[in-house]
């Protein structure tokens, strides 16, 4: 097995790209490309990878080839310092359990790096159904996140009424970023329903950001209360993202809700019906809650609540 890469540059911007989510990857390669598919270690996120022959110089595969490496030490260590106009060819030495990596441009540099053990665990592959969709400019959504860091661990996103909206609501305050269709920073935007849910963060921010060298334009797909897809418009080959929602962390406070209801009936001259008193519900015994802010994790049903279970299908 041995392929070539045109861009060692390129080659380690989409490694890198899978780094932010696992330290060590599963890669299968056969005569039809390359591809990946993982989940991160609290099952969260998900990428899936998929790059066939055309987009390398050169493809010397014959038979399927699985195997694991750290994608940390690769990108940290042995392609830490990649240069403009260097190719990168990869081989599998089977016997040895190395990959060795020779590196090409006015100088040769060739490295080697241990071969770890295949993954047993498959991750499951994603079925959903989207209601939401948009093209929108990854340095847009860069520096719209920025700000949403430094207030809260969750951010909202929705669509409603031709606009895509980032908006959080923390101890600190709230902010939200409108982006609406035909903006300079929104080149499509659809719906088949208004659609709204809350994410990580962090997640969300450190997949955006490795997604900026790959592409200018990043698909953003969802659902109410579903994972969210994103995806980068690459050259040749796909990359995806999967973002496991946060059920109930964008809930409005009880007074919030009270401030909804009395301007509601403000404006329409109809008072909210208050709700008939009910007999006492029977004691149940204690037991620890459950935190409904944390993501559902993508592959264990058994934390997700079942209405949003049926709707994942995976």
């Amino acid at each position: 097995m041995s392929f070539e890469h045109r861009s060692s540059e390129r080659f380690k911007d989409l490694l890198e790209a899978l780094n932010v989510l696992c330290e060590e990857v599963t890669f299968t390669v056969n005569p039809e490309g390359l591809t990946a598919m993982q989940m991160d270690s609290s099952h969260v996120a998900m990428f899936i990878l998929k790059i066939p022959p055309s987009a390398f110089e050169r493809w010397e595969v014959v038979d399927e080839q699985k195997f694991a490496v750290s994608v940390t030490d690769l990108v940290k260590k042995h392609l830490k310092n990649t240069y403009k106009d260097e190719s990168v060819e990869i081989s599998y030495d089977v016997d040895r359990a190395r990959l060795n990596i020779v590196l090409k441009s006015d100088i040769i540099r060739e490295k080697n790096l241990p071969v770890l053990e295949p993954s047993d665990e498959e991750a499951p592959q994603p079925k959903i159904f989207f209601k939401a969709h948009a093209r929108v400019l990854v340095k847009g959504l860069l520096k719209a996140l920025k700000d949403f860091n430094e207030l809260g661990e969750h951010v909202t996103i929705s669509v409603k009424d031709d606009v895509l909206s980032l908006r959080q609501q923390g101890d600190l305050g709230g902010q939200s970023t409108p982006f609406e269709k035909y903006s300079d920073n929104v080149l499509e935007l659809k719906c088949e329903e208004d659609s709204a849910t809350t994410y990580t963060t962090s997640y969300l921010s450190k997949m955006i950001k490795a997604l900026q060298p790959l592409s200018e334009v990043v698909n953003i797909d969802f659902s109410t209360d579903m994972p969210l897809r994103l995806s980068p418009e690459l050259v040749s080959g796909a990359l995806e993202y999967y973002l496991a929602p946060c059920i109930g962390a964008d809930e409005a406070p009880t007074e919030t809700r009270e401030q909804e209801e009395a301007y509601e009936e403000e404006v329409t001259g109809v008072s909210v019906p208050e709700e008939l008193p009910q007999d006492p519900e029977p004691e149940e015994p204690a037991s620890i809650p459950t935190p409904i802010s944390e993501p559902t994790p993508i592959s264990m049903p058994i934390t997700i609540d079942m209405s949003v279970l049926r709707r994942l299908k995976l």
